[in-house]
C-alpha cells in the first residue's frame, strides 16, 4: 500500500487559496452612508454618499426616472479604503422634480427625487423640520429611525401627500448627531442608516455639536455653506 505524506504547510495555506479564488464579488464595493442631499439652491446640489472602497463618484440624473444626464464629483477618505463622495449637480432649473443615482463601480442607489428649491423671487413658503440629539439612545436603539419613519415621513404623507419633498423644503438638525463624533461606525449605524429614508430626499442642514467631538469626520460627511451669505461674509 502506498503511503500519503501530507504536509503541515498545505493546511497553513488553505485559507489564502480559498481567499484568492474567491470571485471578485465578494471584494466589490458597498454603499454604506447615504446617498443624502446637501447645499441646495434653486439651480444646484449636491448629493453624498459613502461607500467601502473606489473612487469614482457619478451620479446620474435627469428630470425623469429615465434619467439621460451624468455628473462625476470628488472623492475624501473617510477611514481606511472608505470613501466619501460628493457630486455636485448644476444648471437646475428652481421648483422641479428631479431623478438621480449614485454609482461608484459595483456600488449604486436606486433612482430617487428630490424638488430643487423655488426662486427667490417666487416668494413660495418654506416647510422644514427641526430636531436636534438625534445620538444612540441606550434605552430604545432605533429611536431616530422611528422619528424620521413613523414621525417625520408619516405626518408628511398623511397631511400634504406621499412625495415628502414636494410639502417639505429641509431637514435641519442643530447638534448631537451622534454618540462619538470620532467613531466611524457611529455615522453609518446611528446617522445615515437611520434617517436614510428622509435624506435621500430632502436636503439636510447639521450643525455641530459637542458629540460631534469638532472631528474632521463631520466636517468630510457634510457639504455645507463656509462662510456666510455672500455679502455678509465674517
Amino acid at each position: 500500500m502506498r503511503r500519503v505524506r501530507l504536509l503541515p504547510g498545505l493546511f497553513a495555506l488553505a485559507p489564502v487559496l480559498a481567499l484568492l479564488a474567491a470571485p471578485a464579488a465578494s471584494f466589490a464595493q458597498a454603499l454604506v452612508a447615504g446617498p443624502y442631499l446637501q447645499q441646495a439652491t434653486p439651480t444646484g446640489i449636491w448629493i453624498v454618499w459613502e461607500t467601502t472602497s473606489g473612487e469614482e463618484s457619478r451620479v446620474d440624473w435627469g428630470t425623469t426616472p429615465a434619467l439621460g444626464q451624468t455628473a462625476y464629483g470628488e472623492t475624501l477618505v473617510s477611514e481606511g479604503t472608505a470613501r466619501i463622495h460628493q457630486t455636485e449637480l448644476a444648471g437646475l432649473t428652481p421648483d422641479t422634480r428631479y431623478y438621480y443615482q449614485v454609482t461608484t463601480g459595483a456600488a449604486g442607489s436606486a433612482v430617487r427625487h428630490f424638488r430643487s428649491p423655488a426662486a427667490p423671487s417666487a416668494d413660495k413658503p418654506l416647510r422644514i423640520v427641526a430636531f436636534s440629539d438625534t445620538q444612540l439612545d441606550f434605552l430604545n436603539l432605533s429611536q431616530f429611525g422611528k422619528t424620521v419613519n413613523d414621525g417625520v415621513i408619516d405626518f408628511m404623507q398623511d397631511n400634504y401627500g406621499p412625495d415628502v419633498d414636494d410639502a417639505l423644503s429641509f431637514v435641519l438638525i442643530p447638534g448631537d448627531l451622534v454618540d462619538n463624533g470620532s467613531v466611524h461606525a457611529d455615522w453609518q449605524e446611528q446617522f445615515f442608516g437611520e434617517g436614510r429614508n428622509l435624506f435621500q430626499t430632502v436636503p439636510l442642514y447639521p450643525v455641530l455639536g459637542n458629540h460631534e467631538r469638532d472631528d474632521p469626520l463631520y466636517f468630510k460627511y457634510f457639504r455645507l455653506p463656509t462662510n456666510g451669505t455672500p455679502g455678509f461674509e465674517e
